[in-house]
């Protein structure tokens, strides 16, 4: 602290138009220790830029106390991201007129004349379009429970990075979503990584070295998806398996009318005659539609609004459950009688050798062997370095069995952010979407750690 008082006192103040990066170092700046020098090189790496998404401050990465947008197209003064006033009527002492409300946040000034304020900035509820609403009324329309994941380690993984995404929604970030509608850029990139957190198909996992900077990263939101070709429409289909999924943005779910008008419009973009499945998609919620008009009456079955902080994880798991659904190869493999599952490890010692004519079941056995691999492929899955066995049950849904490829016996693996896994045998892996890094806190791949596992429950217990 002392330190960074006297170089206060030392720097040169600038002149009207002169960058402060551009001043000359003072003497104690000459003199910067090692350290100093270490910090200085990893803060240079960071890459504060302008993105789709306004500034905002991390909570625990800076010292930033303020943020200031000027705002000419909506001539407004953004400060923190939630209070906006009328940029060309500042009031005198503006600072003074900040708020707070009953969570200790800042909110707009409450005791301002509003022609100070910037209202504007926030858009109009959505008007509910009759067509949309009628067709909505229209059809035969039933609504059902939200689908669920299933238990495999990649539907695990991809609820880990929903809820990596959701970790990186600060205050400020969620006050911004009150500004979006769906033509904007904001929005359709956060619901496009929501969505593409939710497809495995198109997810890759690189083994990357542990670092000291393997904890949370600094660069918030504003290289989010950086790399990615991103949909600039409302409205898109996103391929599922042999289908494709129709995905619609919207906003103000949870007012029922909206609601069902954006349910009326998938209706509407499905064509007479086919079926659609679609995911309505807020920032906060979502809803998942069946639309079936293969017969007169268009029939209808969705899901309530499901948000995504929801302690279930609803919306999420919703997500994951329409947009990867689990594929089964066994299930392509036709059963044979003669073959039962149960005698197949002694097929192979007998078969050819001890059964007289045994050449004539080659027929079986090349259905054993295609009912052996889909086994194989379905019940386990690869990491670089690691193999995993999908179907024993495990004391908690991010713990899961596997083998390290140079040999040894099975162990209990933690798969996720969370600090119950034997650190010194920690492996890391980063993320990519599409072969673009999707700049998420790395996944974490540790052996399970009972010891500190009983630990925690102990103190939950205590507690």
């Amino acid at each position: 602290m002392k330190l960074h008082l006297k170089r206060s006192k030392e720097r040169v103040i600038p002149s009207k138009f002169e960058l402060l990066n551009g001043l000359p170092p003072t003497a104690s700046e000459a003199e910067d220790t090692t350290e100093d020098i270490a910090v200085q090189e990893h803060l240079s790496d960071l890459r504060w830029i302008w993105s789709d998404f306004a500034p905002e401050r991390l909570e625990g990465f800076n010292d930033i106390k303020w943020t200031y947008i000027l705002d000419f197209d909506r001539d407004a003064f953004t400060i923190n991201s939630v209070v906006h006033f009328r940029l060309s009527n500042i009031p005198e002492n503006w600072l003074s007129y900040i708020n707070f409300d009953h969570t200790a946040q800042q909110c707009m000034p409450k005791s301002l004349d509003p022609v100070h304020l910037a209202w504007d900035v926030f858009p109009a509820i959505p008007v509910v379009e009759q067509e949309l609403l009628h067709r909505y009324n229209e059809s035969l329309v039933k609504i059902v429970d939200a689908p669920d994941r299933s238990k495999h380690l990649k539907t695990w993984i991809m609820t880990v990075m929903e809820m990596e995404l959701t970790n990186r929604c600060w205050p400020e970030f969620k006050e911004q979503w009150k500004e979006w509608t769906p033509s904007d850029r904001s929005m359709q990139k956060w619901v496009f990584a929501i969505v593409k957190c939710a497809m495995w198909d198109g997810l890759s996992f690189e083994h990357s070295p542990i670092g000291p900077e393997w904890g949370e990263t600094e660069e918030g939101l504003n290289v989010l998806l950086e790399g990615v070709t991103t949909p600039e429409a409302t409205e898109y289909l996103v391929p599922v398996g042999a289908e494709k999924v129709l995905i619609s943005l919207a906003t103000h779910l949870e007012v029922e009318d909206i609601a069902k008008a954006a349910i009326g419009k998938v209706v509407k973009l499905t064509p007479d005659g086919t079926s659609q499945i679609a995911c309505i998609i807020s920032p906060r919620e979502t809803i998942i539609v069946n639309i079936d008009k293969t017969s007169p009456r268009c029939s209808v079955k969705h899901t309530k609004s499901l948000a995504f902080e929801d302690p279930l994880l609803l919306g999420f798991n919703a997500l994951i459950a329409t947009l990867s659904t689990p594929y089964s190869r066994l299930d392509k493999v036709a059963p044979n009688g003669n073959l039962p599952v149960e005698i197949m490890e002694e097929i192979f010692k007998h078969l050819l050798r001890k059964v007289p004519e045994g050449f004539k079941t080659l027929p079986s056995l090349a259905c054993t062997c295609k009912m052996f691999s889909a086994m194989a492929r379905d019940l386990t899955f690869y990491l670089p370095g690691r193999l995993f066995y999908n179907h024993p049950p495990t004391p908690m849904p991010n713990l899961f069995w596997g083998w390290d490829v140079r040999g040894g016996p099975a162990e209990l693996y933690s798969i996720g952010p969370f600090d119950l896994g034997d650190l010194e045998k920690m492996r890391e892996y980063i993320v990519s979407v599409d072969g673009a890094n999707l700049r998420l806190r790395k996944l974490i791949l540790a052996p399970f750690a009972f010891r500190k596992f009983e630990s925690a429950i102990e103190s939950l217990k205590v507690a």
